[in-house]
Order: C-alpha cells, then structure tokens, then sequence
C-alpha cells in the first residue's frame, strides 16, 4: 500500500513540475510570441494546465481514499 502511495504522489510531483515547466518555459520566458496563433497557444496552453491540474486532483483523491 505504502509503495502504491508513494507512486500516486509522485504523480502528483510531476503534474506539479508538469504546469511550472509550462509556465516558465512558453508563458513566462516567452516562447508564446514564436506561435503565429498566440491568442489559440494561450489557449491550448491554459488547457493542458487545467487537465494537468484536474490530473493532479484525481491523484489527490485517490491518496486520500486509501
């Protein structure tokens, strides 16, 4: 059980550095402006982020259900 734990919330690690990585690299060090679409990469990128984070709660979920 414990190493099934241990998986789940290095998932939940990942999915964390999944959206920082995101941010830093396209959004904050702006790689954004490379896209010939920006308002769409805006939007593709906020949505990634929002499945990594619904990713990131399902994980969550399951910990605390064990």
């Amino acid at each position: 059980m414990e190493d099934l734990k241990s998986l789940l919330n290095q998932g939940i690690k990942f999915e964390d550095e999944f959206i920082e990585l995101y941010f830093k690299v396209i959004k904050d060090e702006g790689f954004i402006e490379f896209f010939p679409d920006q308002e769409k990469a805006k939007q593709l990128l906020q949505k990634l982020i929002t499945e990594s984070q619904s990713h990131k709660a399902a994980l969550e979920t399951i910990i605390n259900k064990l």
